[in-house]
């Protein structure tokens, strides 16, 4: 395991300012360090849509595959086993709690290489051929972060992401539920209406698709350049009750 980076803010540290305000990098080392212990049984509801993800993202065997804020490492086993011994796997992760986590789930992956360190500031040690951003809303809203990791992939480079977001406006009441129960995974409630719009900005054959019930969403795109190998379909994902998938431009 690689070790990189500072803990540090993304405004120079100082006092959590929620609930609007830029990501915090200490607040969640500090969150992550109380829940890495029971990360992996308090989100096993969303095993199966990260599994989903992986599936879209469509690792191949000696690829790259770089997962952000790996968080425990669900993700990491899978696409090792995807990209095959000729491939690599990079895991990027802030917290040294949950890194210690994801560090034993993946002992004996050796094709498996995990940075502590900010998204922020990580330099990752390959050009990754495809990105997986599972449940990392703070890295989706740092514009900061995003120009890091996107400038180090290849052109074309496939992009998935995977999150919360808030319930249609018909399911508002829903998100009083919602607000309370993301608060300790999250910095910030900044972008929850439309999580991945920074990130879409910087991509190309952007697709988004709501998850039922309500407040998840999938994206899909690539970094500008020569396409590379197809996405994996959209089909295996439930249609959602708030509109069907759309393209951004």
């Amino acid at each position: 395991m690689t070790f990189n980076g500072s803990r540090s803010s993304e405004e120079g540290g100082g006092a959590r300012r929620w609930p609007f305000a830029q990501p915090d990098i200490d607040g969640a080392i500090d969150d992550y360090a109380q829940l890495a212990a029971v990360y992996d049984y308090e989100t096993r509801w969303i095993d199966s849509v990260r599994s989903s993800a992986i599936a879209m993202l469509a690792p191949q065997p000696g690829e790259t595959v770089a997962d952000i804020a790996c968080g425990t490492g669900f993700c990491l086993p899978a696409l090792s086993r995807a990209v095959a011994d000729e491939g690599m796997v990079i895991g990027v992760e802030p917290s040294e709690g949950m890194m210690a986590h994801a560090l034993a789930r993946c002992a004996i992956l050796p094709n498996v290489q995990l940075i502590c360190s900010p998204a922020q500031i990580v330099r990752l040690p390959h050009a990754p051929d495809a990105l997986l951003f599972s449940f990392a809303h703070d890295v989706l809203q740092s514009r900061t972060a995003l120009e890091n990791l996107l400038s180090q992939a290849k052109r074309g480079a496939r992009v998935v992401a995977l999150g919360a977001k808030l319930f249609p406006w018909w399911l508002a009441p829903r998100n009083l539920w919602f607000l309370a129960g993301e608060r300790g995974y999250i910095t910030t409630y900044r972008g929850l209406a439309r999580p991945w719009r920074l990130l879409a900005g910087y991509l190309h054959e952007v697709k988004v698709r709501p998850l039922a019930p309500g407040n998840k969403f999938i994206l899909t795109g690539r970094v500008p350049g020569a396409a590379g190998p197809a996405l994996a379909p959209s089909d295996p994902y439930p249609q959602a009750n708030d509109g069907s998938a759309h393209a951004i431009s």
